[in-house]
């Protein structure tokens, strides 16, 4: 938790549960229009799917994207975003962060005050007043907000909400396509410098388990050591649905073995050289476009509950930017009802301001 204040100390005018790009990007706008924002994730820094990591070859720190490689740009709303943020490079309609992914949440949480580590168990309004139950360092903890604005994945809103909630049914049929990740951290030598090209290729990985390889020694400002090759590998979404319960050990086998396919070289020679492996499995990688919820958000103003994230109908295909633009239009709207009508001007100048 980054203030010096308790947050249970104090009833907050928002409450935003999530802190990926949907939940980050809300929080720091609400708050830089002057409303007491405190944004909850039971992970350790805000991300979700743009999250990165820290690991180690043998004395050798790097820091990896364990989610999203890169963020595809289709919408003219995002594209202002993004081209407002001095640590973002965008080619080609897609965008990277200098330094690590994960800095754009980071960037775009501003000022809101967060309280990561916590694990949300339940919400409940009584009396024009949210209570949000949390599990903290395993005790029991409860805080207020006026107003609550769920960024999770619709499986886990429901969950918060309870069976009870009319919003259950609709958020706990959404899905989302699985995801297996195993990042290699390689002796540079064993692969050369043509090899490396094309695995950088859109459409150059031939193969039922791979999905995505993204050579994480090649993005901006990672400062990775030269002596090491980097990758991170995506599983195909019908691979990780086929085997979403198998062992992490097993996992990372599989994708340096096809990974060696691809590369037309014995896995032997692979496995020597490799000097770290780290396996992570996300459940909620992408939504299922058919399964999507019908709406650019969810708001309830008589109760003050909404909801955003990439699972709803907005004109965007891509996670990263589907979470932005049903933030931003949440965020319209709350803005609208609260400080009044907002001319079509200010309603755009909240994009890239």
């Amino acid at each position: 938790m980054d203030q010096k204040t308790s947050p249970f100390s104090q009833r907050w005018d928002f409450a935003v549960i999530g802190a990926g790009m949907a939940g980050a990007f809300i929080a720091g706008r609400l708050q830089a229009e002057g409303k007491s924002v405190l944004i909850i994730d039971k992970a350790r820094g805000s991300g979700g799917r743009v999250s990165s990591k820290r690991l180690k070859a043998g004395e050798i720190a790097f820091g990896v994207d364990l989610g999203c490689q890169f963020f595809e740009v289709s919408h003219s709303y995002f594209e202002a975003y993004l081209s407002s943020r001095e640590d973002v490079v965008i080619e080609s309609s897609r965008a990277i962060v200098r330094g690590r992914n994960s800095l754009l949440t980071r960037g775009a949480l501003g000022s809101a005050s967060t309280l990561f580590g916590a694990r949300v168990l339940s919400a409940s309004r009584n009396e024009n007043l949210w209570t949000v139950e949390l599990d903290v360092a395993s005790e029991n903890k409860t805080l207020e907000a006026d107003h609550l604005i769920l960024a999770t994945p619709p499986i886990q809103a429901a969950e918060i909400l309870g069976r009870d909630h009319r919003l259950y049914s609709s958020m706990s049929e959404s899905r989302h396509h699985a995801q297996w990740v195993s990042v290699f951290a390689f002796d540079k030598r064993v692969l050369d410098a043509e090899t490396v090209k094309m695995l950088e290729k859109i459409g150059s990985i031939q193969s039922d388990v791979i999905g995505l390889v993204s050579v994480e020694s090649r993005k901006p400002d990672r400062n990775i050591d030269a002596s090491l090759l980097v990758m991170t590998l995506h599983s195909s979404e019908s691979w990780a649905a086929r085997n979403l319960n198998v062992s992490a050990s097993d996992v990372e086998t599989v994708l340096l073995e096809s990974l060696a396919d691809v590369v037309d070289l014995d896995s032997v020679v692979l496995r020597n050289a490799l000097g770290k492996a780290h396996v992570h499995r996300w459940l909620y990688a992408r939504p299922t476009i058919s399964n999507r919820l019908m709406g650019s958000f969810f708001d309830d103003a008589s109760i003050k509950l909404s909801a955003c994230g990439d699972y709803f109908s907005v004109e965007s295909e891509y996670g990263v930017e589907s979470a932005f633009l049903s933030a931003n239009a949440l965020l319209r709207t709350i803005l609208t009802s609260t400080e009044g009508v907002l001319s079509n001007n200010e309603s755009e100048s909240l994009l890239t301001s």
